[in-house]
């Protein structure tokens, strides 16, 4: 009688569970059949080839491989970046912490640093160190080819609705609630929709004519800390033992960009400007470069130690409101992977020995760009050597020129 009522009570128990997965399948085929309509008729009414969430994405992986290892006011996404050239060495991190709104809105933290050292990490030299946060806006542009036979959207959106429906009813489906009906209606259609957006990228990905989008990006950094040593000409007891100063400089800089990718080429120019509260050494960056434009007398000896330090007058220190402004010209040759960046910067100072007076700094920069790709073709981080041409405005100081390579490694989102 027992073993009756427990083999009674098993296929009780085993024929609900068969219902419920039933039951559960059907509402899942409901819902996907809904989500399938939707998304075709959007997708013939746009005249896209993929649907909005699966372009968004496609978006969102294109975005954060962009950038070039130049100027961190132009990058928006999760990065990396090394320049090094002979006055410096500078380092760049992002790291994207929030996107909203389909990925139009994203807030990025960021830090920088600058070394005027000889050797690698060289803190005894000038540095700095740059912590803010970063606002972008971004807009993208669909470039498809025709929009396939509708057809071959309901036959995709058939097999995953099939495969889901078959892990479905074998209980094979991790993160489902138990008895939240609403909860798992909820969690079936997300699962269906990202399926569906990682099939559609996979079958459509070498059906596009062109990607473009453009951005604008506004960095506020309120932490920006230049670290050097000094030493005063009449102060013969700071020769031995120099001065240590620490002057913070906020800076607020808009960045406007656009990109534009077809399977042949890559072009990204852009337009920077960026306001500092810059103090007396701001934009001179080695103290050989400082010393030779100082009024030094005669007399003054520099020991080894001392040489890495700026020769000043007296203690004074002061800030003025500056604003720079900088364009970029990138263009990068698919099928030879390999590029060009042109770029001009100009950089506003404090002329040497004034309050007020300001002078310029006319930058030229010519690099190449190479791409360096994974196995499946990917760009993952790009090399860039380069050579800078620099000329001073209202300033008596000899034209300069330069070579340097910068590195930039763009984080996957």
């Amino acid at each position: 009688m027992k073993n009756h009522i427990l083999i009674s009570t098993l296929f009780l128990w085993s024929g609900i569970a068969i219902a419920q997965s039933q039951d559960m399948v059907k509402e899942f085929q409901d819902t996907a059949k809904i989500i399938s309509e939707e998304r075709i008729k959007n997708i013939i009414k746009q005249e896209n080839l993929m649907s909005s969430s699966a372009f968004s994405k496609l978006m969102e992986s294109d975005f954060s491989k962009i950038q070039t290892g130049t100027r961190d006011e132009n990058i928006a996404s999760s990065f990396a970046s090394l320049s090094l050239d002979k006055d410096k060495q500078a380092f760049s991190i992002s790291k994207e912490v929030k996107s909203f709104v389909g990925g139009r809105h994203r807030i990025a933290i960021k830090a920088a640093g600058e070394l005027n050292g000889k050797g690698m990490l060289d803190f005894e030299d000038r540095h700095k160190v740059k912590l803010g946060v970063s606002y972008t806006h971004l807009r993208t542009f669909r470039n498809f080819k025709k929009t396939e036979d509708p057809t071959l959207y309901a036959l995709l959106y058939d097999i995953v609705n099939k495969e889901i429906s078959i892990q479905l009813s074998e209980r094979k489906l991790d993160g489902l609630p138990i008895v939240d009906t609403i909860g798992l209606n909820t969690v079936l259609a997300k699962k269906f929709n990202d399926e569906l957006d990682k099939r559609e990228i996979a079958f459509f990905d070498n059906k596009w004519s062109s990607k473009s989008f453009y951005w604008f990006t506004i960095n506020v950094n309120p932490i920006n800390n230049d670290n050097f040593r000094y030493i005063i000409k009449e102060d013969i007891l700071s020769y031995e033992n120099p001065y240590r100063k620490k002057i913070n400089v906020p800076q607020v800089s808009l960045s406007l960009n656009y990109y534009r990718e077809s399977h042949a080429w890559i072009f990204n120019p852009s337009l920077n400007l960026t306001g500092t509260y810059k103090h007396n050494l701001s934009e001179v960056h080695s103290t050989n470069e400082w010393n030779k434009i100082s009024q030094l007398n005669s007399e003054t000896y520099l020991n080894e130690e001392s040489s890495k330090v700026y020769v000043l007058g007296n203690h004074e220190f002061h800030q003025l409101v500056l604003v720079d402004f900088g364009i970029r010209m990138l263009m990068i040759k698919k099928n030879w992977n390999l590029g060009a960046e042109v770029t001009f910067n100009n950089t506003k100072f404090i002329t040497p020995d004034s309050k007020t007076s300001v002078s310029n700094i006319n930058d030229v920069s010519i690099g190449i760009v190479v791409p360096l790709k994974t196995s499946n073709g990917k760009r993952t981080i790009n090399i860039m050597p380069f050579w800078s041409y620099k000329k001073y405005i209202n300033y008596d100081k000899e034209k300069d020129s330069n070579f340097g390579i910068r590195f930039n490694i763009p984080f996957g989102l």
